[in-house]
C-alpha cells in the first residue's frame, strides 16, 4: 500500500481510495493533527447537518474497510466515516493552531491534490482548424479508474475493469497519455476496443 509522510513528527499516512477520490478517517486526523482520539468524530458529530454523503464522506461498513484497505481489528463492527477532500477541509476549520494550519496545507498538497489528474487542455485556438473540422468524435480523456466506472455505468456487465485497461495499455492496445502522477486513456477508444471484443 503506498503510504505519504506527512512530517509532524513523521508520521506516515496510508493512501486509501474510495470511489476514484483519495478519503481520510477520523482516525487519520485525530493522529495526523495530534489531538486526543475521538476528536475529529465528535466535531464531525456535532456539524453533521452540514455534511453532504457522497459528497463530503462516505459511510462504509466495518467489512467493506477492512476488504478495501485492511488494518482494522477483527472486533471492530462499527460502520467507518471516509473523509473526501471538501468534507476533511470542512472538519478541520476548527482547528486553528500552527500544528493544524501546517497539516491541512501538506494533506492538501501531497495528499489529496497528488491524486487528482494535471491535464490541461490547450485553448481552441491552439488547436489547428483542420484538426477542428475532421468529423472524429471529440477526444474524452478519463483516468483508467474513471474510465472503467463509466464503462460499468453504462453496462454494469462489463468485463472491463481499471486493472484491465492498465494491462491493455501496458500491451500497447490502448494509447495513454501522461497526466502528472496518472495516465489517461481515451474513453471513446475503449467503448471502441469493447466493442470489437
Amino acid at each position: 500500500m503506498n503510504e505519504i509522510a506527512i512530517y509532524t513528527q513523521a508520521r506516515q499516512l496510508a493512501v486509501k481510495e474510495y470511489r476514484g477520490q483519495r478519503v481520510i478517517t477520523f482516525r487519520d486526523v485525530d493522529t495526523l493533527h495530534q489531538r486526543p482520539e475521538g476528536t475529529a468524530g465528535r466535531n464531525f458529530r456535532a456539524n453533521r447537518e452540514r455534511f453532504i454523503e457522497g459528497e463530503d464522506y462516505f459511510k462504509i461498513t466495518a467489512d467493506e474497510f477492512r476488504r478495501a484497505f485492511g488494518g482494522m481489528d477483527a472486533r471492530q463492527q462499527m460502520d467507518v466515516t471516509l473523509l473526501t477532500k471538501m468534507g476533511y477541509l470542512m472538519l478541520v476549520k476548527s482547528f486553528t493552531d500552527d500544528l493544524a494550519w501546517m497539516v491541512q496545507r501538506q494533506l492538501v498538497k501531497s495528499y489529496f491534490e497528488a491524486h487528482e489528474p494535471r491535464f490541461t487542455a490547450p485553448p481552441p485556438a491552439a488547436i489547428p482548424a483542420p484538426a477542428l473540422q475532421t468529423g472524429k468524435p471529440r477526444t474524452r480523456l478519463r483516468t483508467m479508474r474513471q474510465a472503467a466506472m463509466e464503462l460499468k455505468e453504462q453496462d454494469p456487465h462489463t468485463s472491463m475493469t481499471a486493472a484491465r485497461l492498465r494491462r491493455l495499455v501496458r500491451e500497447g492496445k490502448i494509447k495513454s497519455f501522461d497526466a502528472g502522477r496518472c495516465k489517461l486513456v481515451d474513453l471513446n477508444e475503449i467503448e471502441r476496443l469493447a466493442a470489437e471484443q
